[in-house]
């Protein structure tokens, strides 16, 4: 299966595969032990709202099938820890491209950075950052309709980075 279909960036797919091939060399990577299933599906379930439809489910089967198994399911554990302790709406106020873009979503030439997430809980109702499509524009984003959208893609490898770096 090709990555996109995963709903994972073509991005990602290299350092992926690169990664897979690293462990067949290292029998300690890719255990099925570490992470294990279970706690991978505990993040799935708390970051569902910041996933794209039927990311999920194709995320798990990653994490149980592939030979990339072990880096999705550090990238999941990651992706969760990262979420936790984002910024809250309005955090990161004053800030301006200085601020942190902790999440990274694609849809064809179109680009979401996401440094703050809602103020209630997990929720993935409102976020702030910068949408990088016809012009870059600062402002609120809604992060159901984004992960709504077809084809939408969230980068599980992002590094976090300021606003400032991200040329486009």
């Amino acid at each position: 299966m090709k990555a996109r279909d995963h709903h994972i960036s073509t991005r990602t797919t290299g350092q992926a595969t690169e990664a897979g091939a690293q462990d067949l060399n290292n029998p300690q990577v890719g255990r099925d032990d570490f992470p294990s299933l279970p706690e991978v599906d505990r993040c799935l379930r708390k970051i569902a709202p910041y996933l794209p439809r039927g990311a999920a489910d194709d995320i798990t089967a990653i994490c149980c099938t592939s030979i990339c198994r072990a880096e999705y399911r550090r990238a999941v554990l990651d992706m969760a820890a990262r979420i936790a302790g984002m910024p809250k709406t309005y955090d990161t106020d004053g800030q301006g491209l200085e601020a942190i873009a902790h999440l990274h979503y694609t849809c064809g030439d179109w680009h979401w950075y996401i440094t703050e997430r809602d103020r209630e809980g997990w929720g993935g109702e409102q976020a702030f950052g910068l949408t990088v499509g016809h012009e870059r524009e600062l402002g609120y984003i809604s992060i159901a309709e984004i992960t709504a959208t077809a084809g939408v893609d969230l980068d599980l490898f992002w590094t976090p980075k300021p606003l400032r770096e991200i040329q486009e």
